[in-house]
């Protein structure tokens, strides 16, 4: 069909029935994830006219647009958003000593509706805000494209020490990983997209570009924010089209400095603490620049939002928790609510987050004489949570206690990426990083990860980064009951509202 055809039809849809079929698709949306029911496959099958003209719209960038009633645009790429209603994320750092070589352009995200206005103007930007986060979640790839790096990663990093807590964003990962690969080439790149379960750089670019913007939110309700940077040793020389690149698929900004200048460490910690919302600023003093080293990545992802249903303070109660290292007593929060699921050798139940496309956090529950590394052991265990594969109990009533905890972890993933096969990388005498720098040898010293939750009555914060730097040389009266005391060891995942683990970790004291 040629593009003049396609906005012939679109043009003929009223303004009337893009309204009613966009509220109807997002109240089936909603509803379906409160229940914890993937829809996104089904929806293609049942898809309205309007939500296919949609889908076409995104498949021909530019050439459809919908106009609304106060002239405002939602095109395509939920950016061009009416500035009065865009969220406008402060992603600038006052730095004192570096030097930018790359920006990256945030995609913009739409706001929450101010329902405190007139009717016409929050109407206004609810619809916005719905069909932009409708838009959002189509663009979103599934889960299978990185389930299988998420699986690997998961079994190496977070296996191993029982006795403490570990937590870590396969995420924020994957999109480090996927840094590494572009920069590098030959032998050190193919072990890097074997490792990704990806056939090429191209559609690495794709997967990680998707997986970046679909993922990235910010406004009243949630922060779900993403962040990527380089910073370069200004003794070296780098290629300026790969900082492009970084810049137009990964939101990568590029920095350089005289990485012998204790100011460019200060501008580098600064950035890192902005991007993290002040959560790590504990482990991110021991974050520096070497005047040796080539270069440093650094990715980040922060996370703030509020439950659904909020817990109640006065349900509260004391527990023991018979952590690996002895018992404790501490606060339990407690509430009950629908639905219950089972997997191999363990309960979960899922609680869903505040608004903005939901998301949820699920807290898995061990049985009986299993351990958490026998549950995250079995293959394809993420897949089983997050892909719908639990067998499911709506109709039972969960009673949940689950401890107030902070939990925070700080692990050295060079072992993990040995593991899936990314060796060449950390060997300065076959890395190849050329398609940055021709400067040898410069290759991967070590990559640590950082990584921090917290879970209160009223919501969840959570925090990441990950750095590498490279190296010079029914009736209630009929429901089933069922207690969910989360009172030993137990795994949780924050899982975004398109079926990605932002984060992931094991608690075994609190």
């Amino acid at each position: 069909m040629k593009h003049e055809d396609i906005a012939t039809i679109i043009g003929g849809i009223g303004e009337e029935l893009i309204e009613e079929v966009s509220a109807q698709r997002e109240h089936e949306f909603f509803e379906a994830r409160a229940k914890k029911r993937r829809t996104a496959r089904r929806a293609l099958a049942i898809a309205l006219p309007i939500a296919a003209c949609i889908a076409v719209a995104f498949a021909v960038p530019g050439i459809v647009k919908a106009v609304r009633g106060d002239n405002s645009i939602i095109v395509t790429d939920f950016g061009k958003i009416p500035k009065k209603y865009a969220s406008q994320y402060d992603s600038a750092v006052n730095l004192s000593s570096a030097k930018t070589l790359a920006a990256a352009e945030y995609p913009a995200c739409a706001e929450y509706p101010d329902y405190s206005g007139s009717a016409k103007e929050y109407e206004s930007q609810e619809r916005i805000h719905m069909n932009v986060n409708y838009l959002r979640r189509r663009a979103a790839k599934d889960i299978d494209v990185y389930s299988s790096f998420y699986n690997n990663l998961i079994s190496q990093a977070l296996s191993g020490e029982y006795d403490s807590n570990r937590v870590i964003s396969p995420v924020n990962i994957y999109i480090a990983a996927s840094m590494l690969a572009e920069i590098s080439g030959g032998e050190t790149q193919k072990q890097i997209l074997n490792a990704l379960d990806t056939e090429s750089i191209e559609e690495l670019r794709d997967n990680a570009e998707k997986l970046w913007k679909t993922n990235f939110i910010y406004d009243k309700t949630k922060q779900q924010i993403l962040s990527s940077s380089l910073w370069l040793n200004e003794d070296i020389k780098f290629k300026k089209p790969a900082l492009n690149t970084l810049a137009e698929y990964y939101y990568a900004d590029s920095f350089s400095g005289d990485f012998g200048d204790p100011d460019l460490t200060a501008d580098m910690q600064k950035w890192l603490s902005k991007r993290t919302g002040g959560l790590l600023d504990g482990q991110i003093g021991d974050v520096r620049l070497n005047r040796d080293d080539v270069m440093n990545i650094l990715t980040t992802v922060y996370f703030s939002a509020r439950w659904m249903d909020e817990f109640y303070p006065g349900a509260n109660t004391n527990l023991i928790f018979h952590s690996p290292t002895g018992d404790k007593e501490t606060v339990f929060m407690c509430t009950s609510q629908t639905g219950y699921y089972r997997g191999e050798n363990f309960g979960a139940v899922c609680k869903s987050f505040k608004e903005s496309g939901f998301g949820s956090m699920w807290f898995i529950l061990p049985d009986e004489n299993f351990a958490v590394g026998d549950v995250l052991s079995q293959e394809n265990f993420i897949d089983s949570v997050l892909d719908d594969k639990l067998e499911k109990f709506p109709s039972y009533i969960v009673n949940i206690k689950v401890p107030k905890f902070d939990v925070s972890s700080e692990l050295t993933l060079n072992s993990s990426f040995k593991a899936m096969g990314i060796e060449d990388a950390f060997d300065m005498n076959t890395a190849d990083f050329s398609a940055l720098t021709d400067f040898t040898p410069t290759f991967v010293g070590k990559i640590e990860h950082n990584a921090r939750v917290i879970i209160d009555e009223e919501g969840c914060k959570a925090a990441a980064f990950t750095e590498l730097p490279l190296l010079g040389a029914a009736g209630v009266q009929d429901m089933e009951i069922i207690d969910f005391i989360l009172d030993r060891p137990f795994i949780f995942i924050i899982e975004t509202d398109v079926g990605q683990p932002l984060f992931i970790g094991v608690v075994n004291n609190v």
